[in-house]
């Protein structure tokens, strides 16, 4: 068994020679145009949705993205960046701004800023590739088992819608999956600079999303322990022994980073009476949930086979999961399968309630089980199955692909949403408000799509009654600072107490339920 475990790390006979393409047989050449014709979807979906409002999916974080690096391009801070949606002093940040400056980036390249956004996102979902290749010939995954990880990833509908959203999921990813790729590197040439550059990489993962970070470093913790069994307790490692200390500081190190960005992020959240609702403490309960829901029936009978299966393998999910039992047919791919499961499986139990409410957060959690399944496939592959293995993949990746065009591709030029009418109002307002004044707007949340259309500092009140809706108002300084109210946008009924301080306002504009009062 320990010859087997070692093998992660060794090529298998059967493991691919040189990637010179006239080497490669039939199967190997249909996955690659595979995986290629993949990227080239991904790029015609990520084209089709230029021109597009923020509206296509999870329309209240994208803009909300969008948003802190338009104030960033407009010579906001750069660290302590602006989310302006709950008055002075604006500053509600919560991811290290990585992503908003890639975005920034390629709009000083001359693309509209939601084209960029959503070009960045792309980008870091193709440059995944490096990562996952880097992580596939350490562990000796062989030309197909490659080529079947690559194509199952890029075909996964999350992933795909992911890469076009103007949103950080695909930038975290490719951190998490270099951070993991660069420590294997680096217990291999226990080159002090391998282990650094893994540090700083594990660390952007960790502050680009820090709920993204616990599935790599578990991967990585794994692999940790088996490098210090071999260590220090077979005695059959040549390595010297700093490098476990070195490799346990580049597990350790991230989350200490990532401590520090939070309890900065909070200090500053706390001087915005709106921001101290969003610490990390007040959305405990929000992020991790009620204990009983990681064993509910809604967990495990509705949201695993409902959604996340196939929102990450298709309509073939249970196909896929199903093939995850070749992998008993060796000791080796069954213990990367099961460790990938885990990674799986583990982030869903910390954060629960992210994962429940939000789809975008399986983003990570996806290169797991596609993992696993990839893994089971070479096993298959390697028994003489061939073709089968090579079918099997081709219609996985197929089903994926279909289930994200029926389920996602449909919606991405809709202007049916009712917040489409919210876009045309934030737009009047951009047209007709003084460009250096700031609004209050009304709708369901503190969706950040009305300040971004707008192009306008903003207050949501949409929750704020009694003395401060009053101190709104009737002293707009107190909560725009140096700034003067320009309009006030209204899309959802209001009490009485609100329209007592609409009466008299002239409406400016009106787009479907909204409307745009002047100060």
């Amino acid at each position: 068994m320990r010859d087997n475990i070692q093998s992660l790390a060794v090529s298998e006979t059967r493991s691919a020679p040189a990637w010179s393409l006239p080497g490669w047989n039939m199967q190997e050449r249909i996955l690659l145009g595979l995986v290629a014709g993949l990227i080239i979807y991904g790029a015609f979906t990520l084209w089709w949705t230029f021109g597009q409002v923020l509206l296509d999916a999870h329309s209240f974080r994208q803009t909300q993205t969008a948003l802190s690096t338009y104030w960033m391009l407009k010579g906001g801070p750069l660290i302590a960046y602006e989310t302006p949606v709950g008055g002075a002093p604006w500053l509600i940040p919560f991811e290290f701004p990585i992503f908003q400056y890639s975005a920034a980036l390629l709009t000083f390249l001359g693309l509209p800023l939601e084209e960029a956004g959503r070009t960045a996102a792309f980008l870091y979902f193709v440059a995944c590739a490096w990562p996952i290749t880097m992580i596939a010939k350490d562990l000796g995954l062989g030309r197909f088992g490659t080529l079947s990880l690559l194509a199952l990833f890029f075909a996964s509908p999350i992933n795909i819608m992911c890469s076009h959203l103007f949103m950080i999921e695909s930038c975290a990813v490719f951190f998490g999956l270099l951070y993991l790729a660069l420590l294997l590197r680096a217990s291999k040439t226990c080159s002090v600079r391998d282990a650094l550059f893994c540090i700083l990489v594990g660390s952007l993962c960790a502050l680009t999303k820090s709920t993204t970070l616990p599935g790599f470093s578990l991967l990585a913790g794994f692999w940790f322990l088996y490098l210090a069994y071999q260590k220090l307790i077979m005695r059959r490692d040549d390595r010297p022994f700093w490098f476990l200390g070195l490799l346990g500081i580049a597990l350790l190190l991230p989350y200490l980073v990532a401590l520090g960005w939070i309890a900065y992020t909070d200090s500053l959240k706390g001087n915005d009476i709106f921001g101290a609702g969003l610490t990390s403490s007040s959305l405990k309960k929000w992020n991790y949930g009620e204990l009983g829901l990681r064993f509910s029936e809604k967990m495990w009978h509705e949201l695993m086979p409902l959604r996340i299966f196939p929102d990450i393998l298709g309509y073939a999910s249970i196909m896929g999961v199903g093939f995850i039992l070749l992998a008993c047919t060796s000791w080796r791919y069954l213990t990367f399968a099961v460790l990938s499961l885990i990674s799986f499986i583990v982030p869903m139990m910390i954060f629960t309630n992210l994962h429940l409410h939000h789809n975008y957060y399986q983003g990570a959690n996806a290169v797991f089980l596609v993992a696993a399944v990839a893994v089971s496939l070479i096993a298959l592959y390697q028994i003489g199955k061939e073709r089968l293995a090579v079918f099997v993949v081709v219609a996985i990746a197929l089903s994926q692909v279909a289930y994200f065009h029926t389920r996602y591709f449909g919606a991405i030029r809709s202007t049916e949403d009712f917040r489409y009418a919210w876009y045309e109002i934030a737009r009047d307002a951009n047209e007709i408000l003084p460009k250096d004044s700031a609004i209050y707007y009304f709708e369901y949340s503190w969706s950040s799509l009305i300040p971004f259309y707008a192009e306008r500092k903003s207050v949501v009140l949409s929750k704020v009654r009694g003395q401060r809706l009053k101190t709104a108002f009737e002293d707009p300084s107190s909560v725009l600072g140096d700034m003067k109210l320009g309009g006030i946008i209204v899309c959802v009924p209001q009490p009485e107490e609100v329209q007592n301080y609409l009466k008299g306002r002239e409406v400016l504009a009106e787009r479907g339920r909204c409307k745009l009062y002047g100060n």
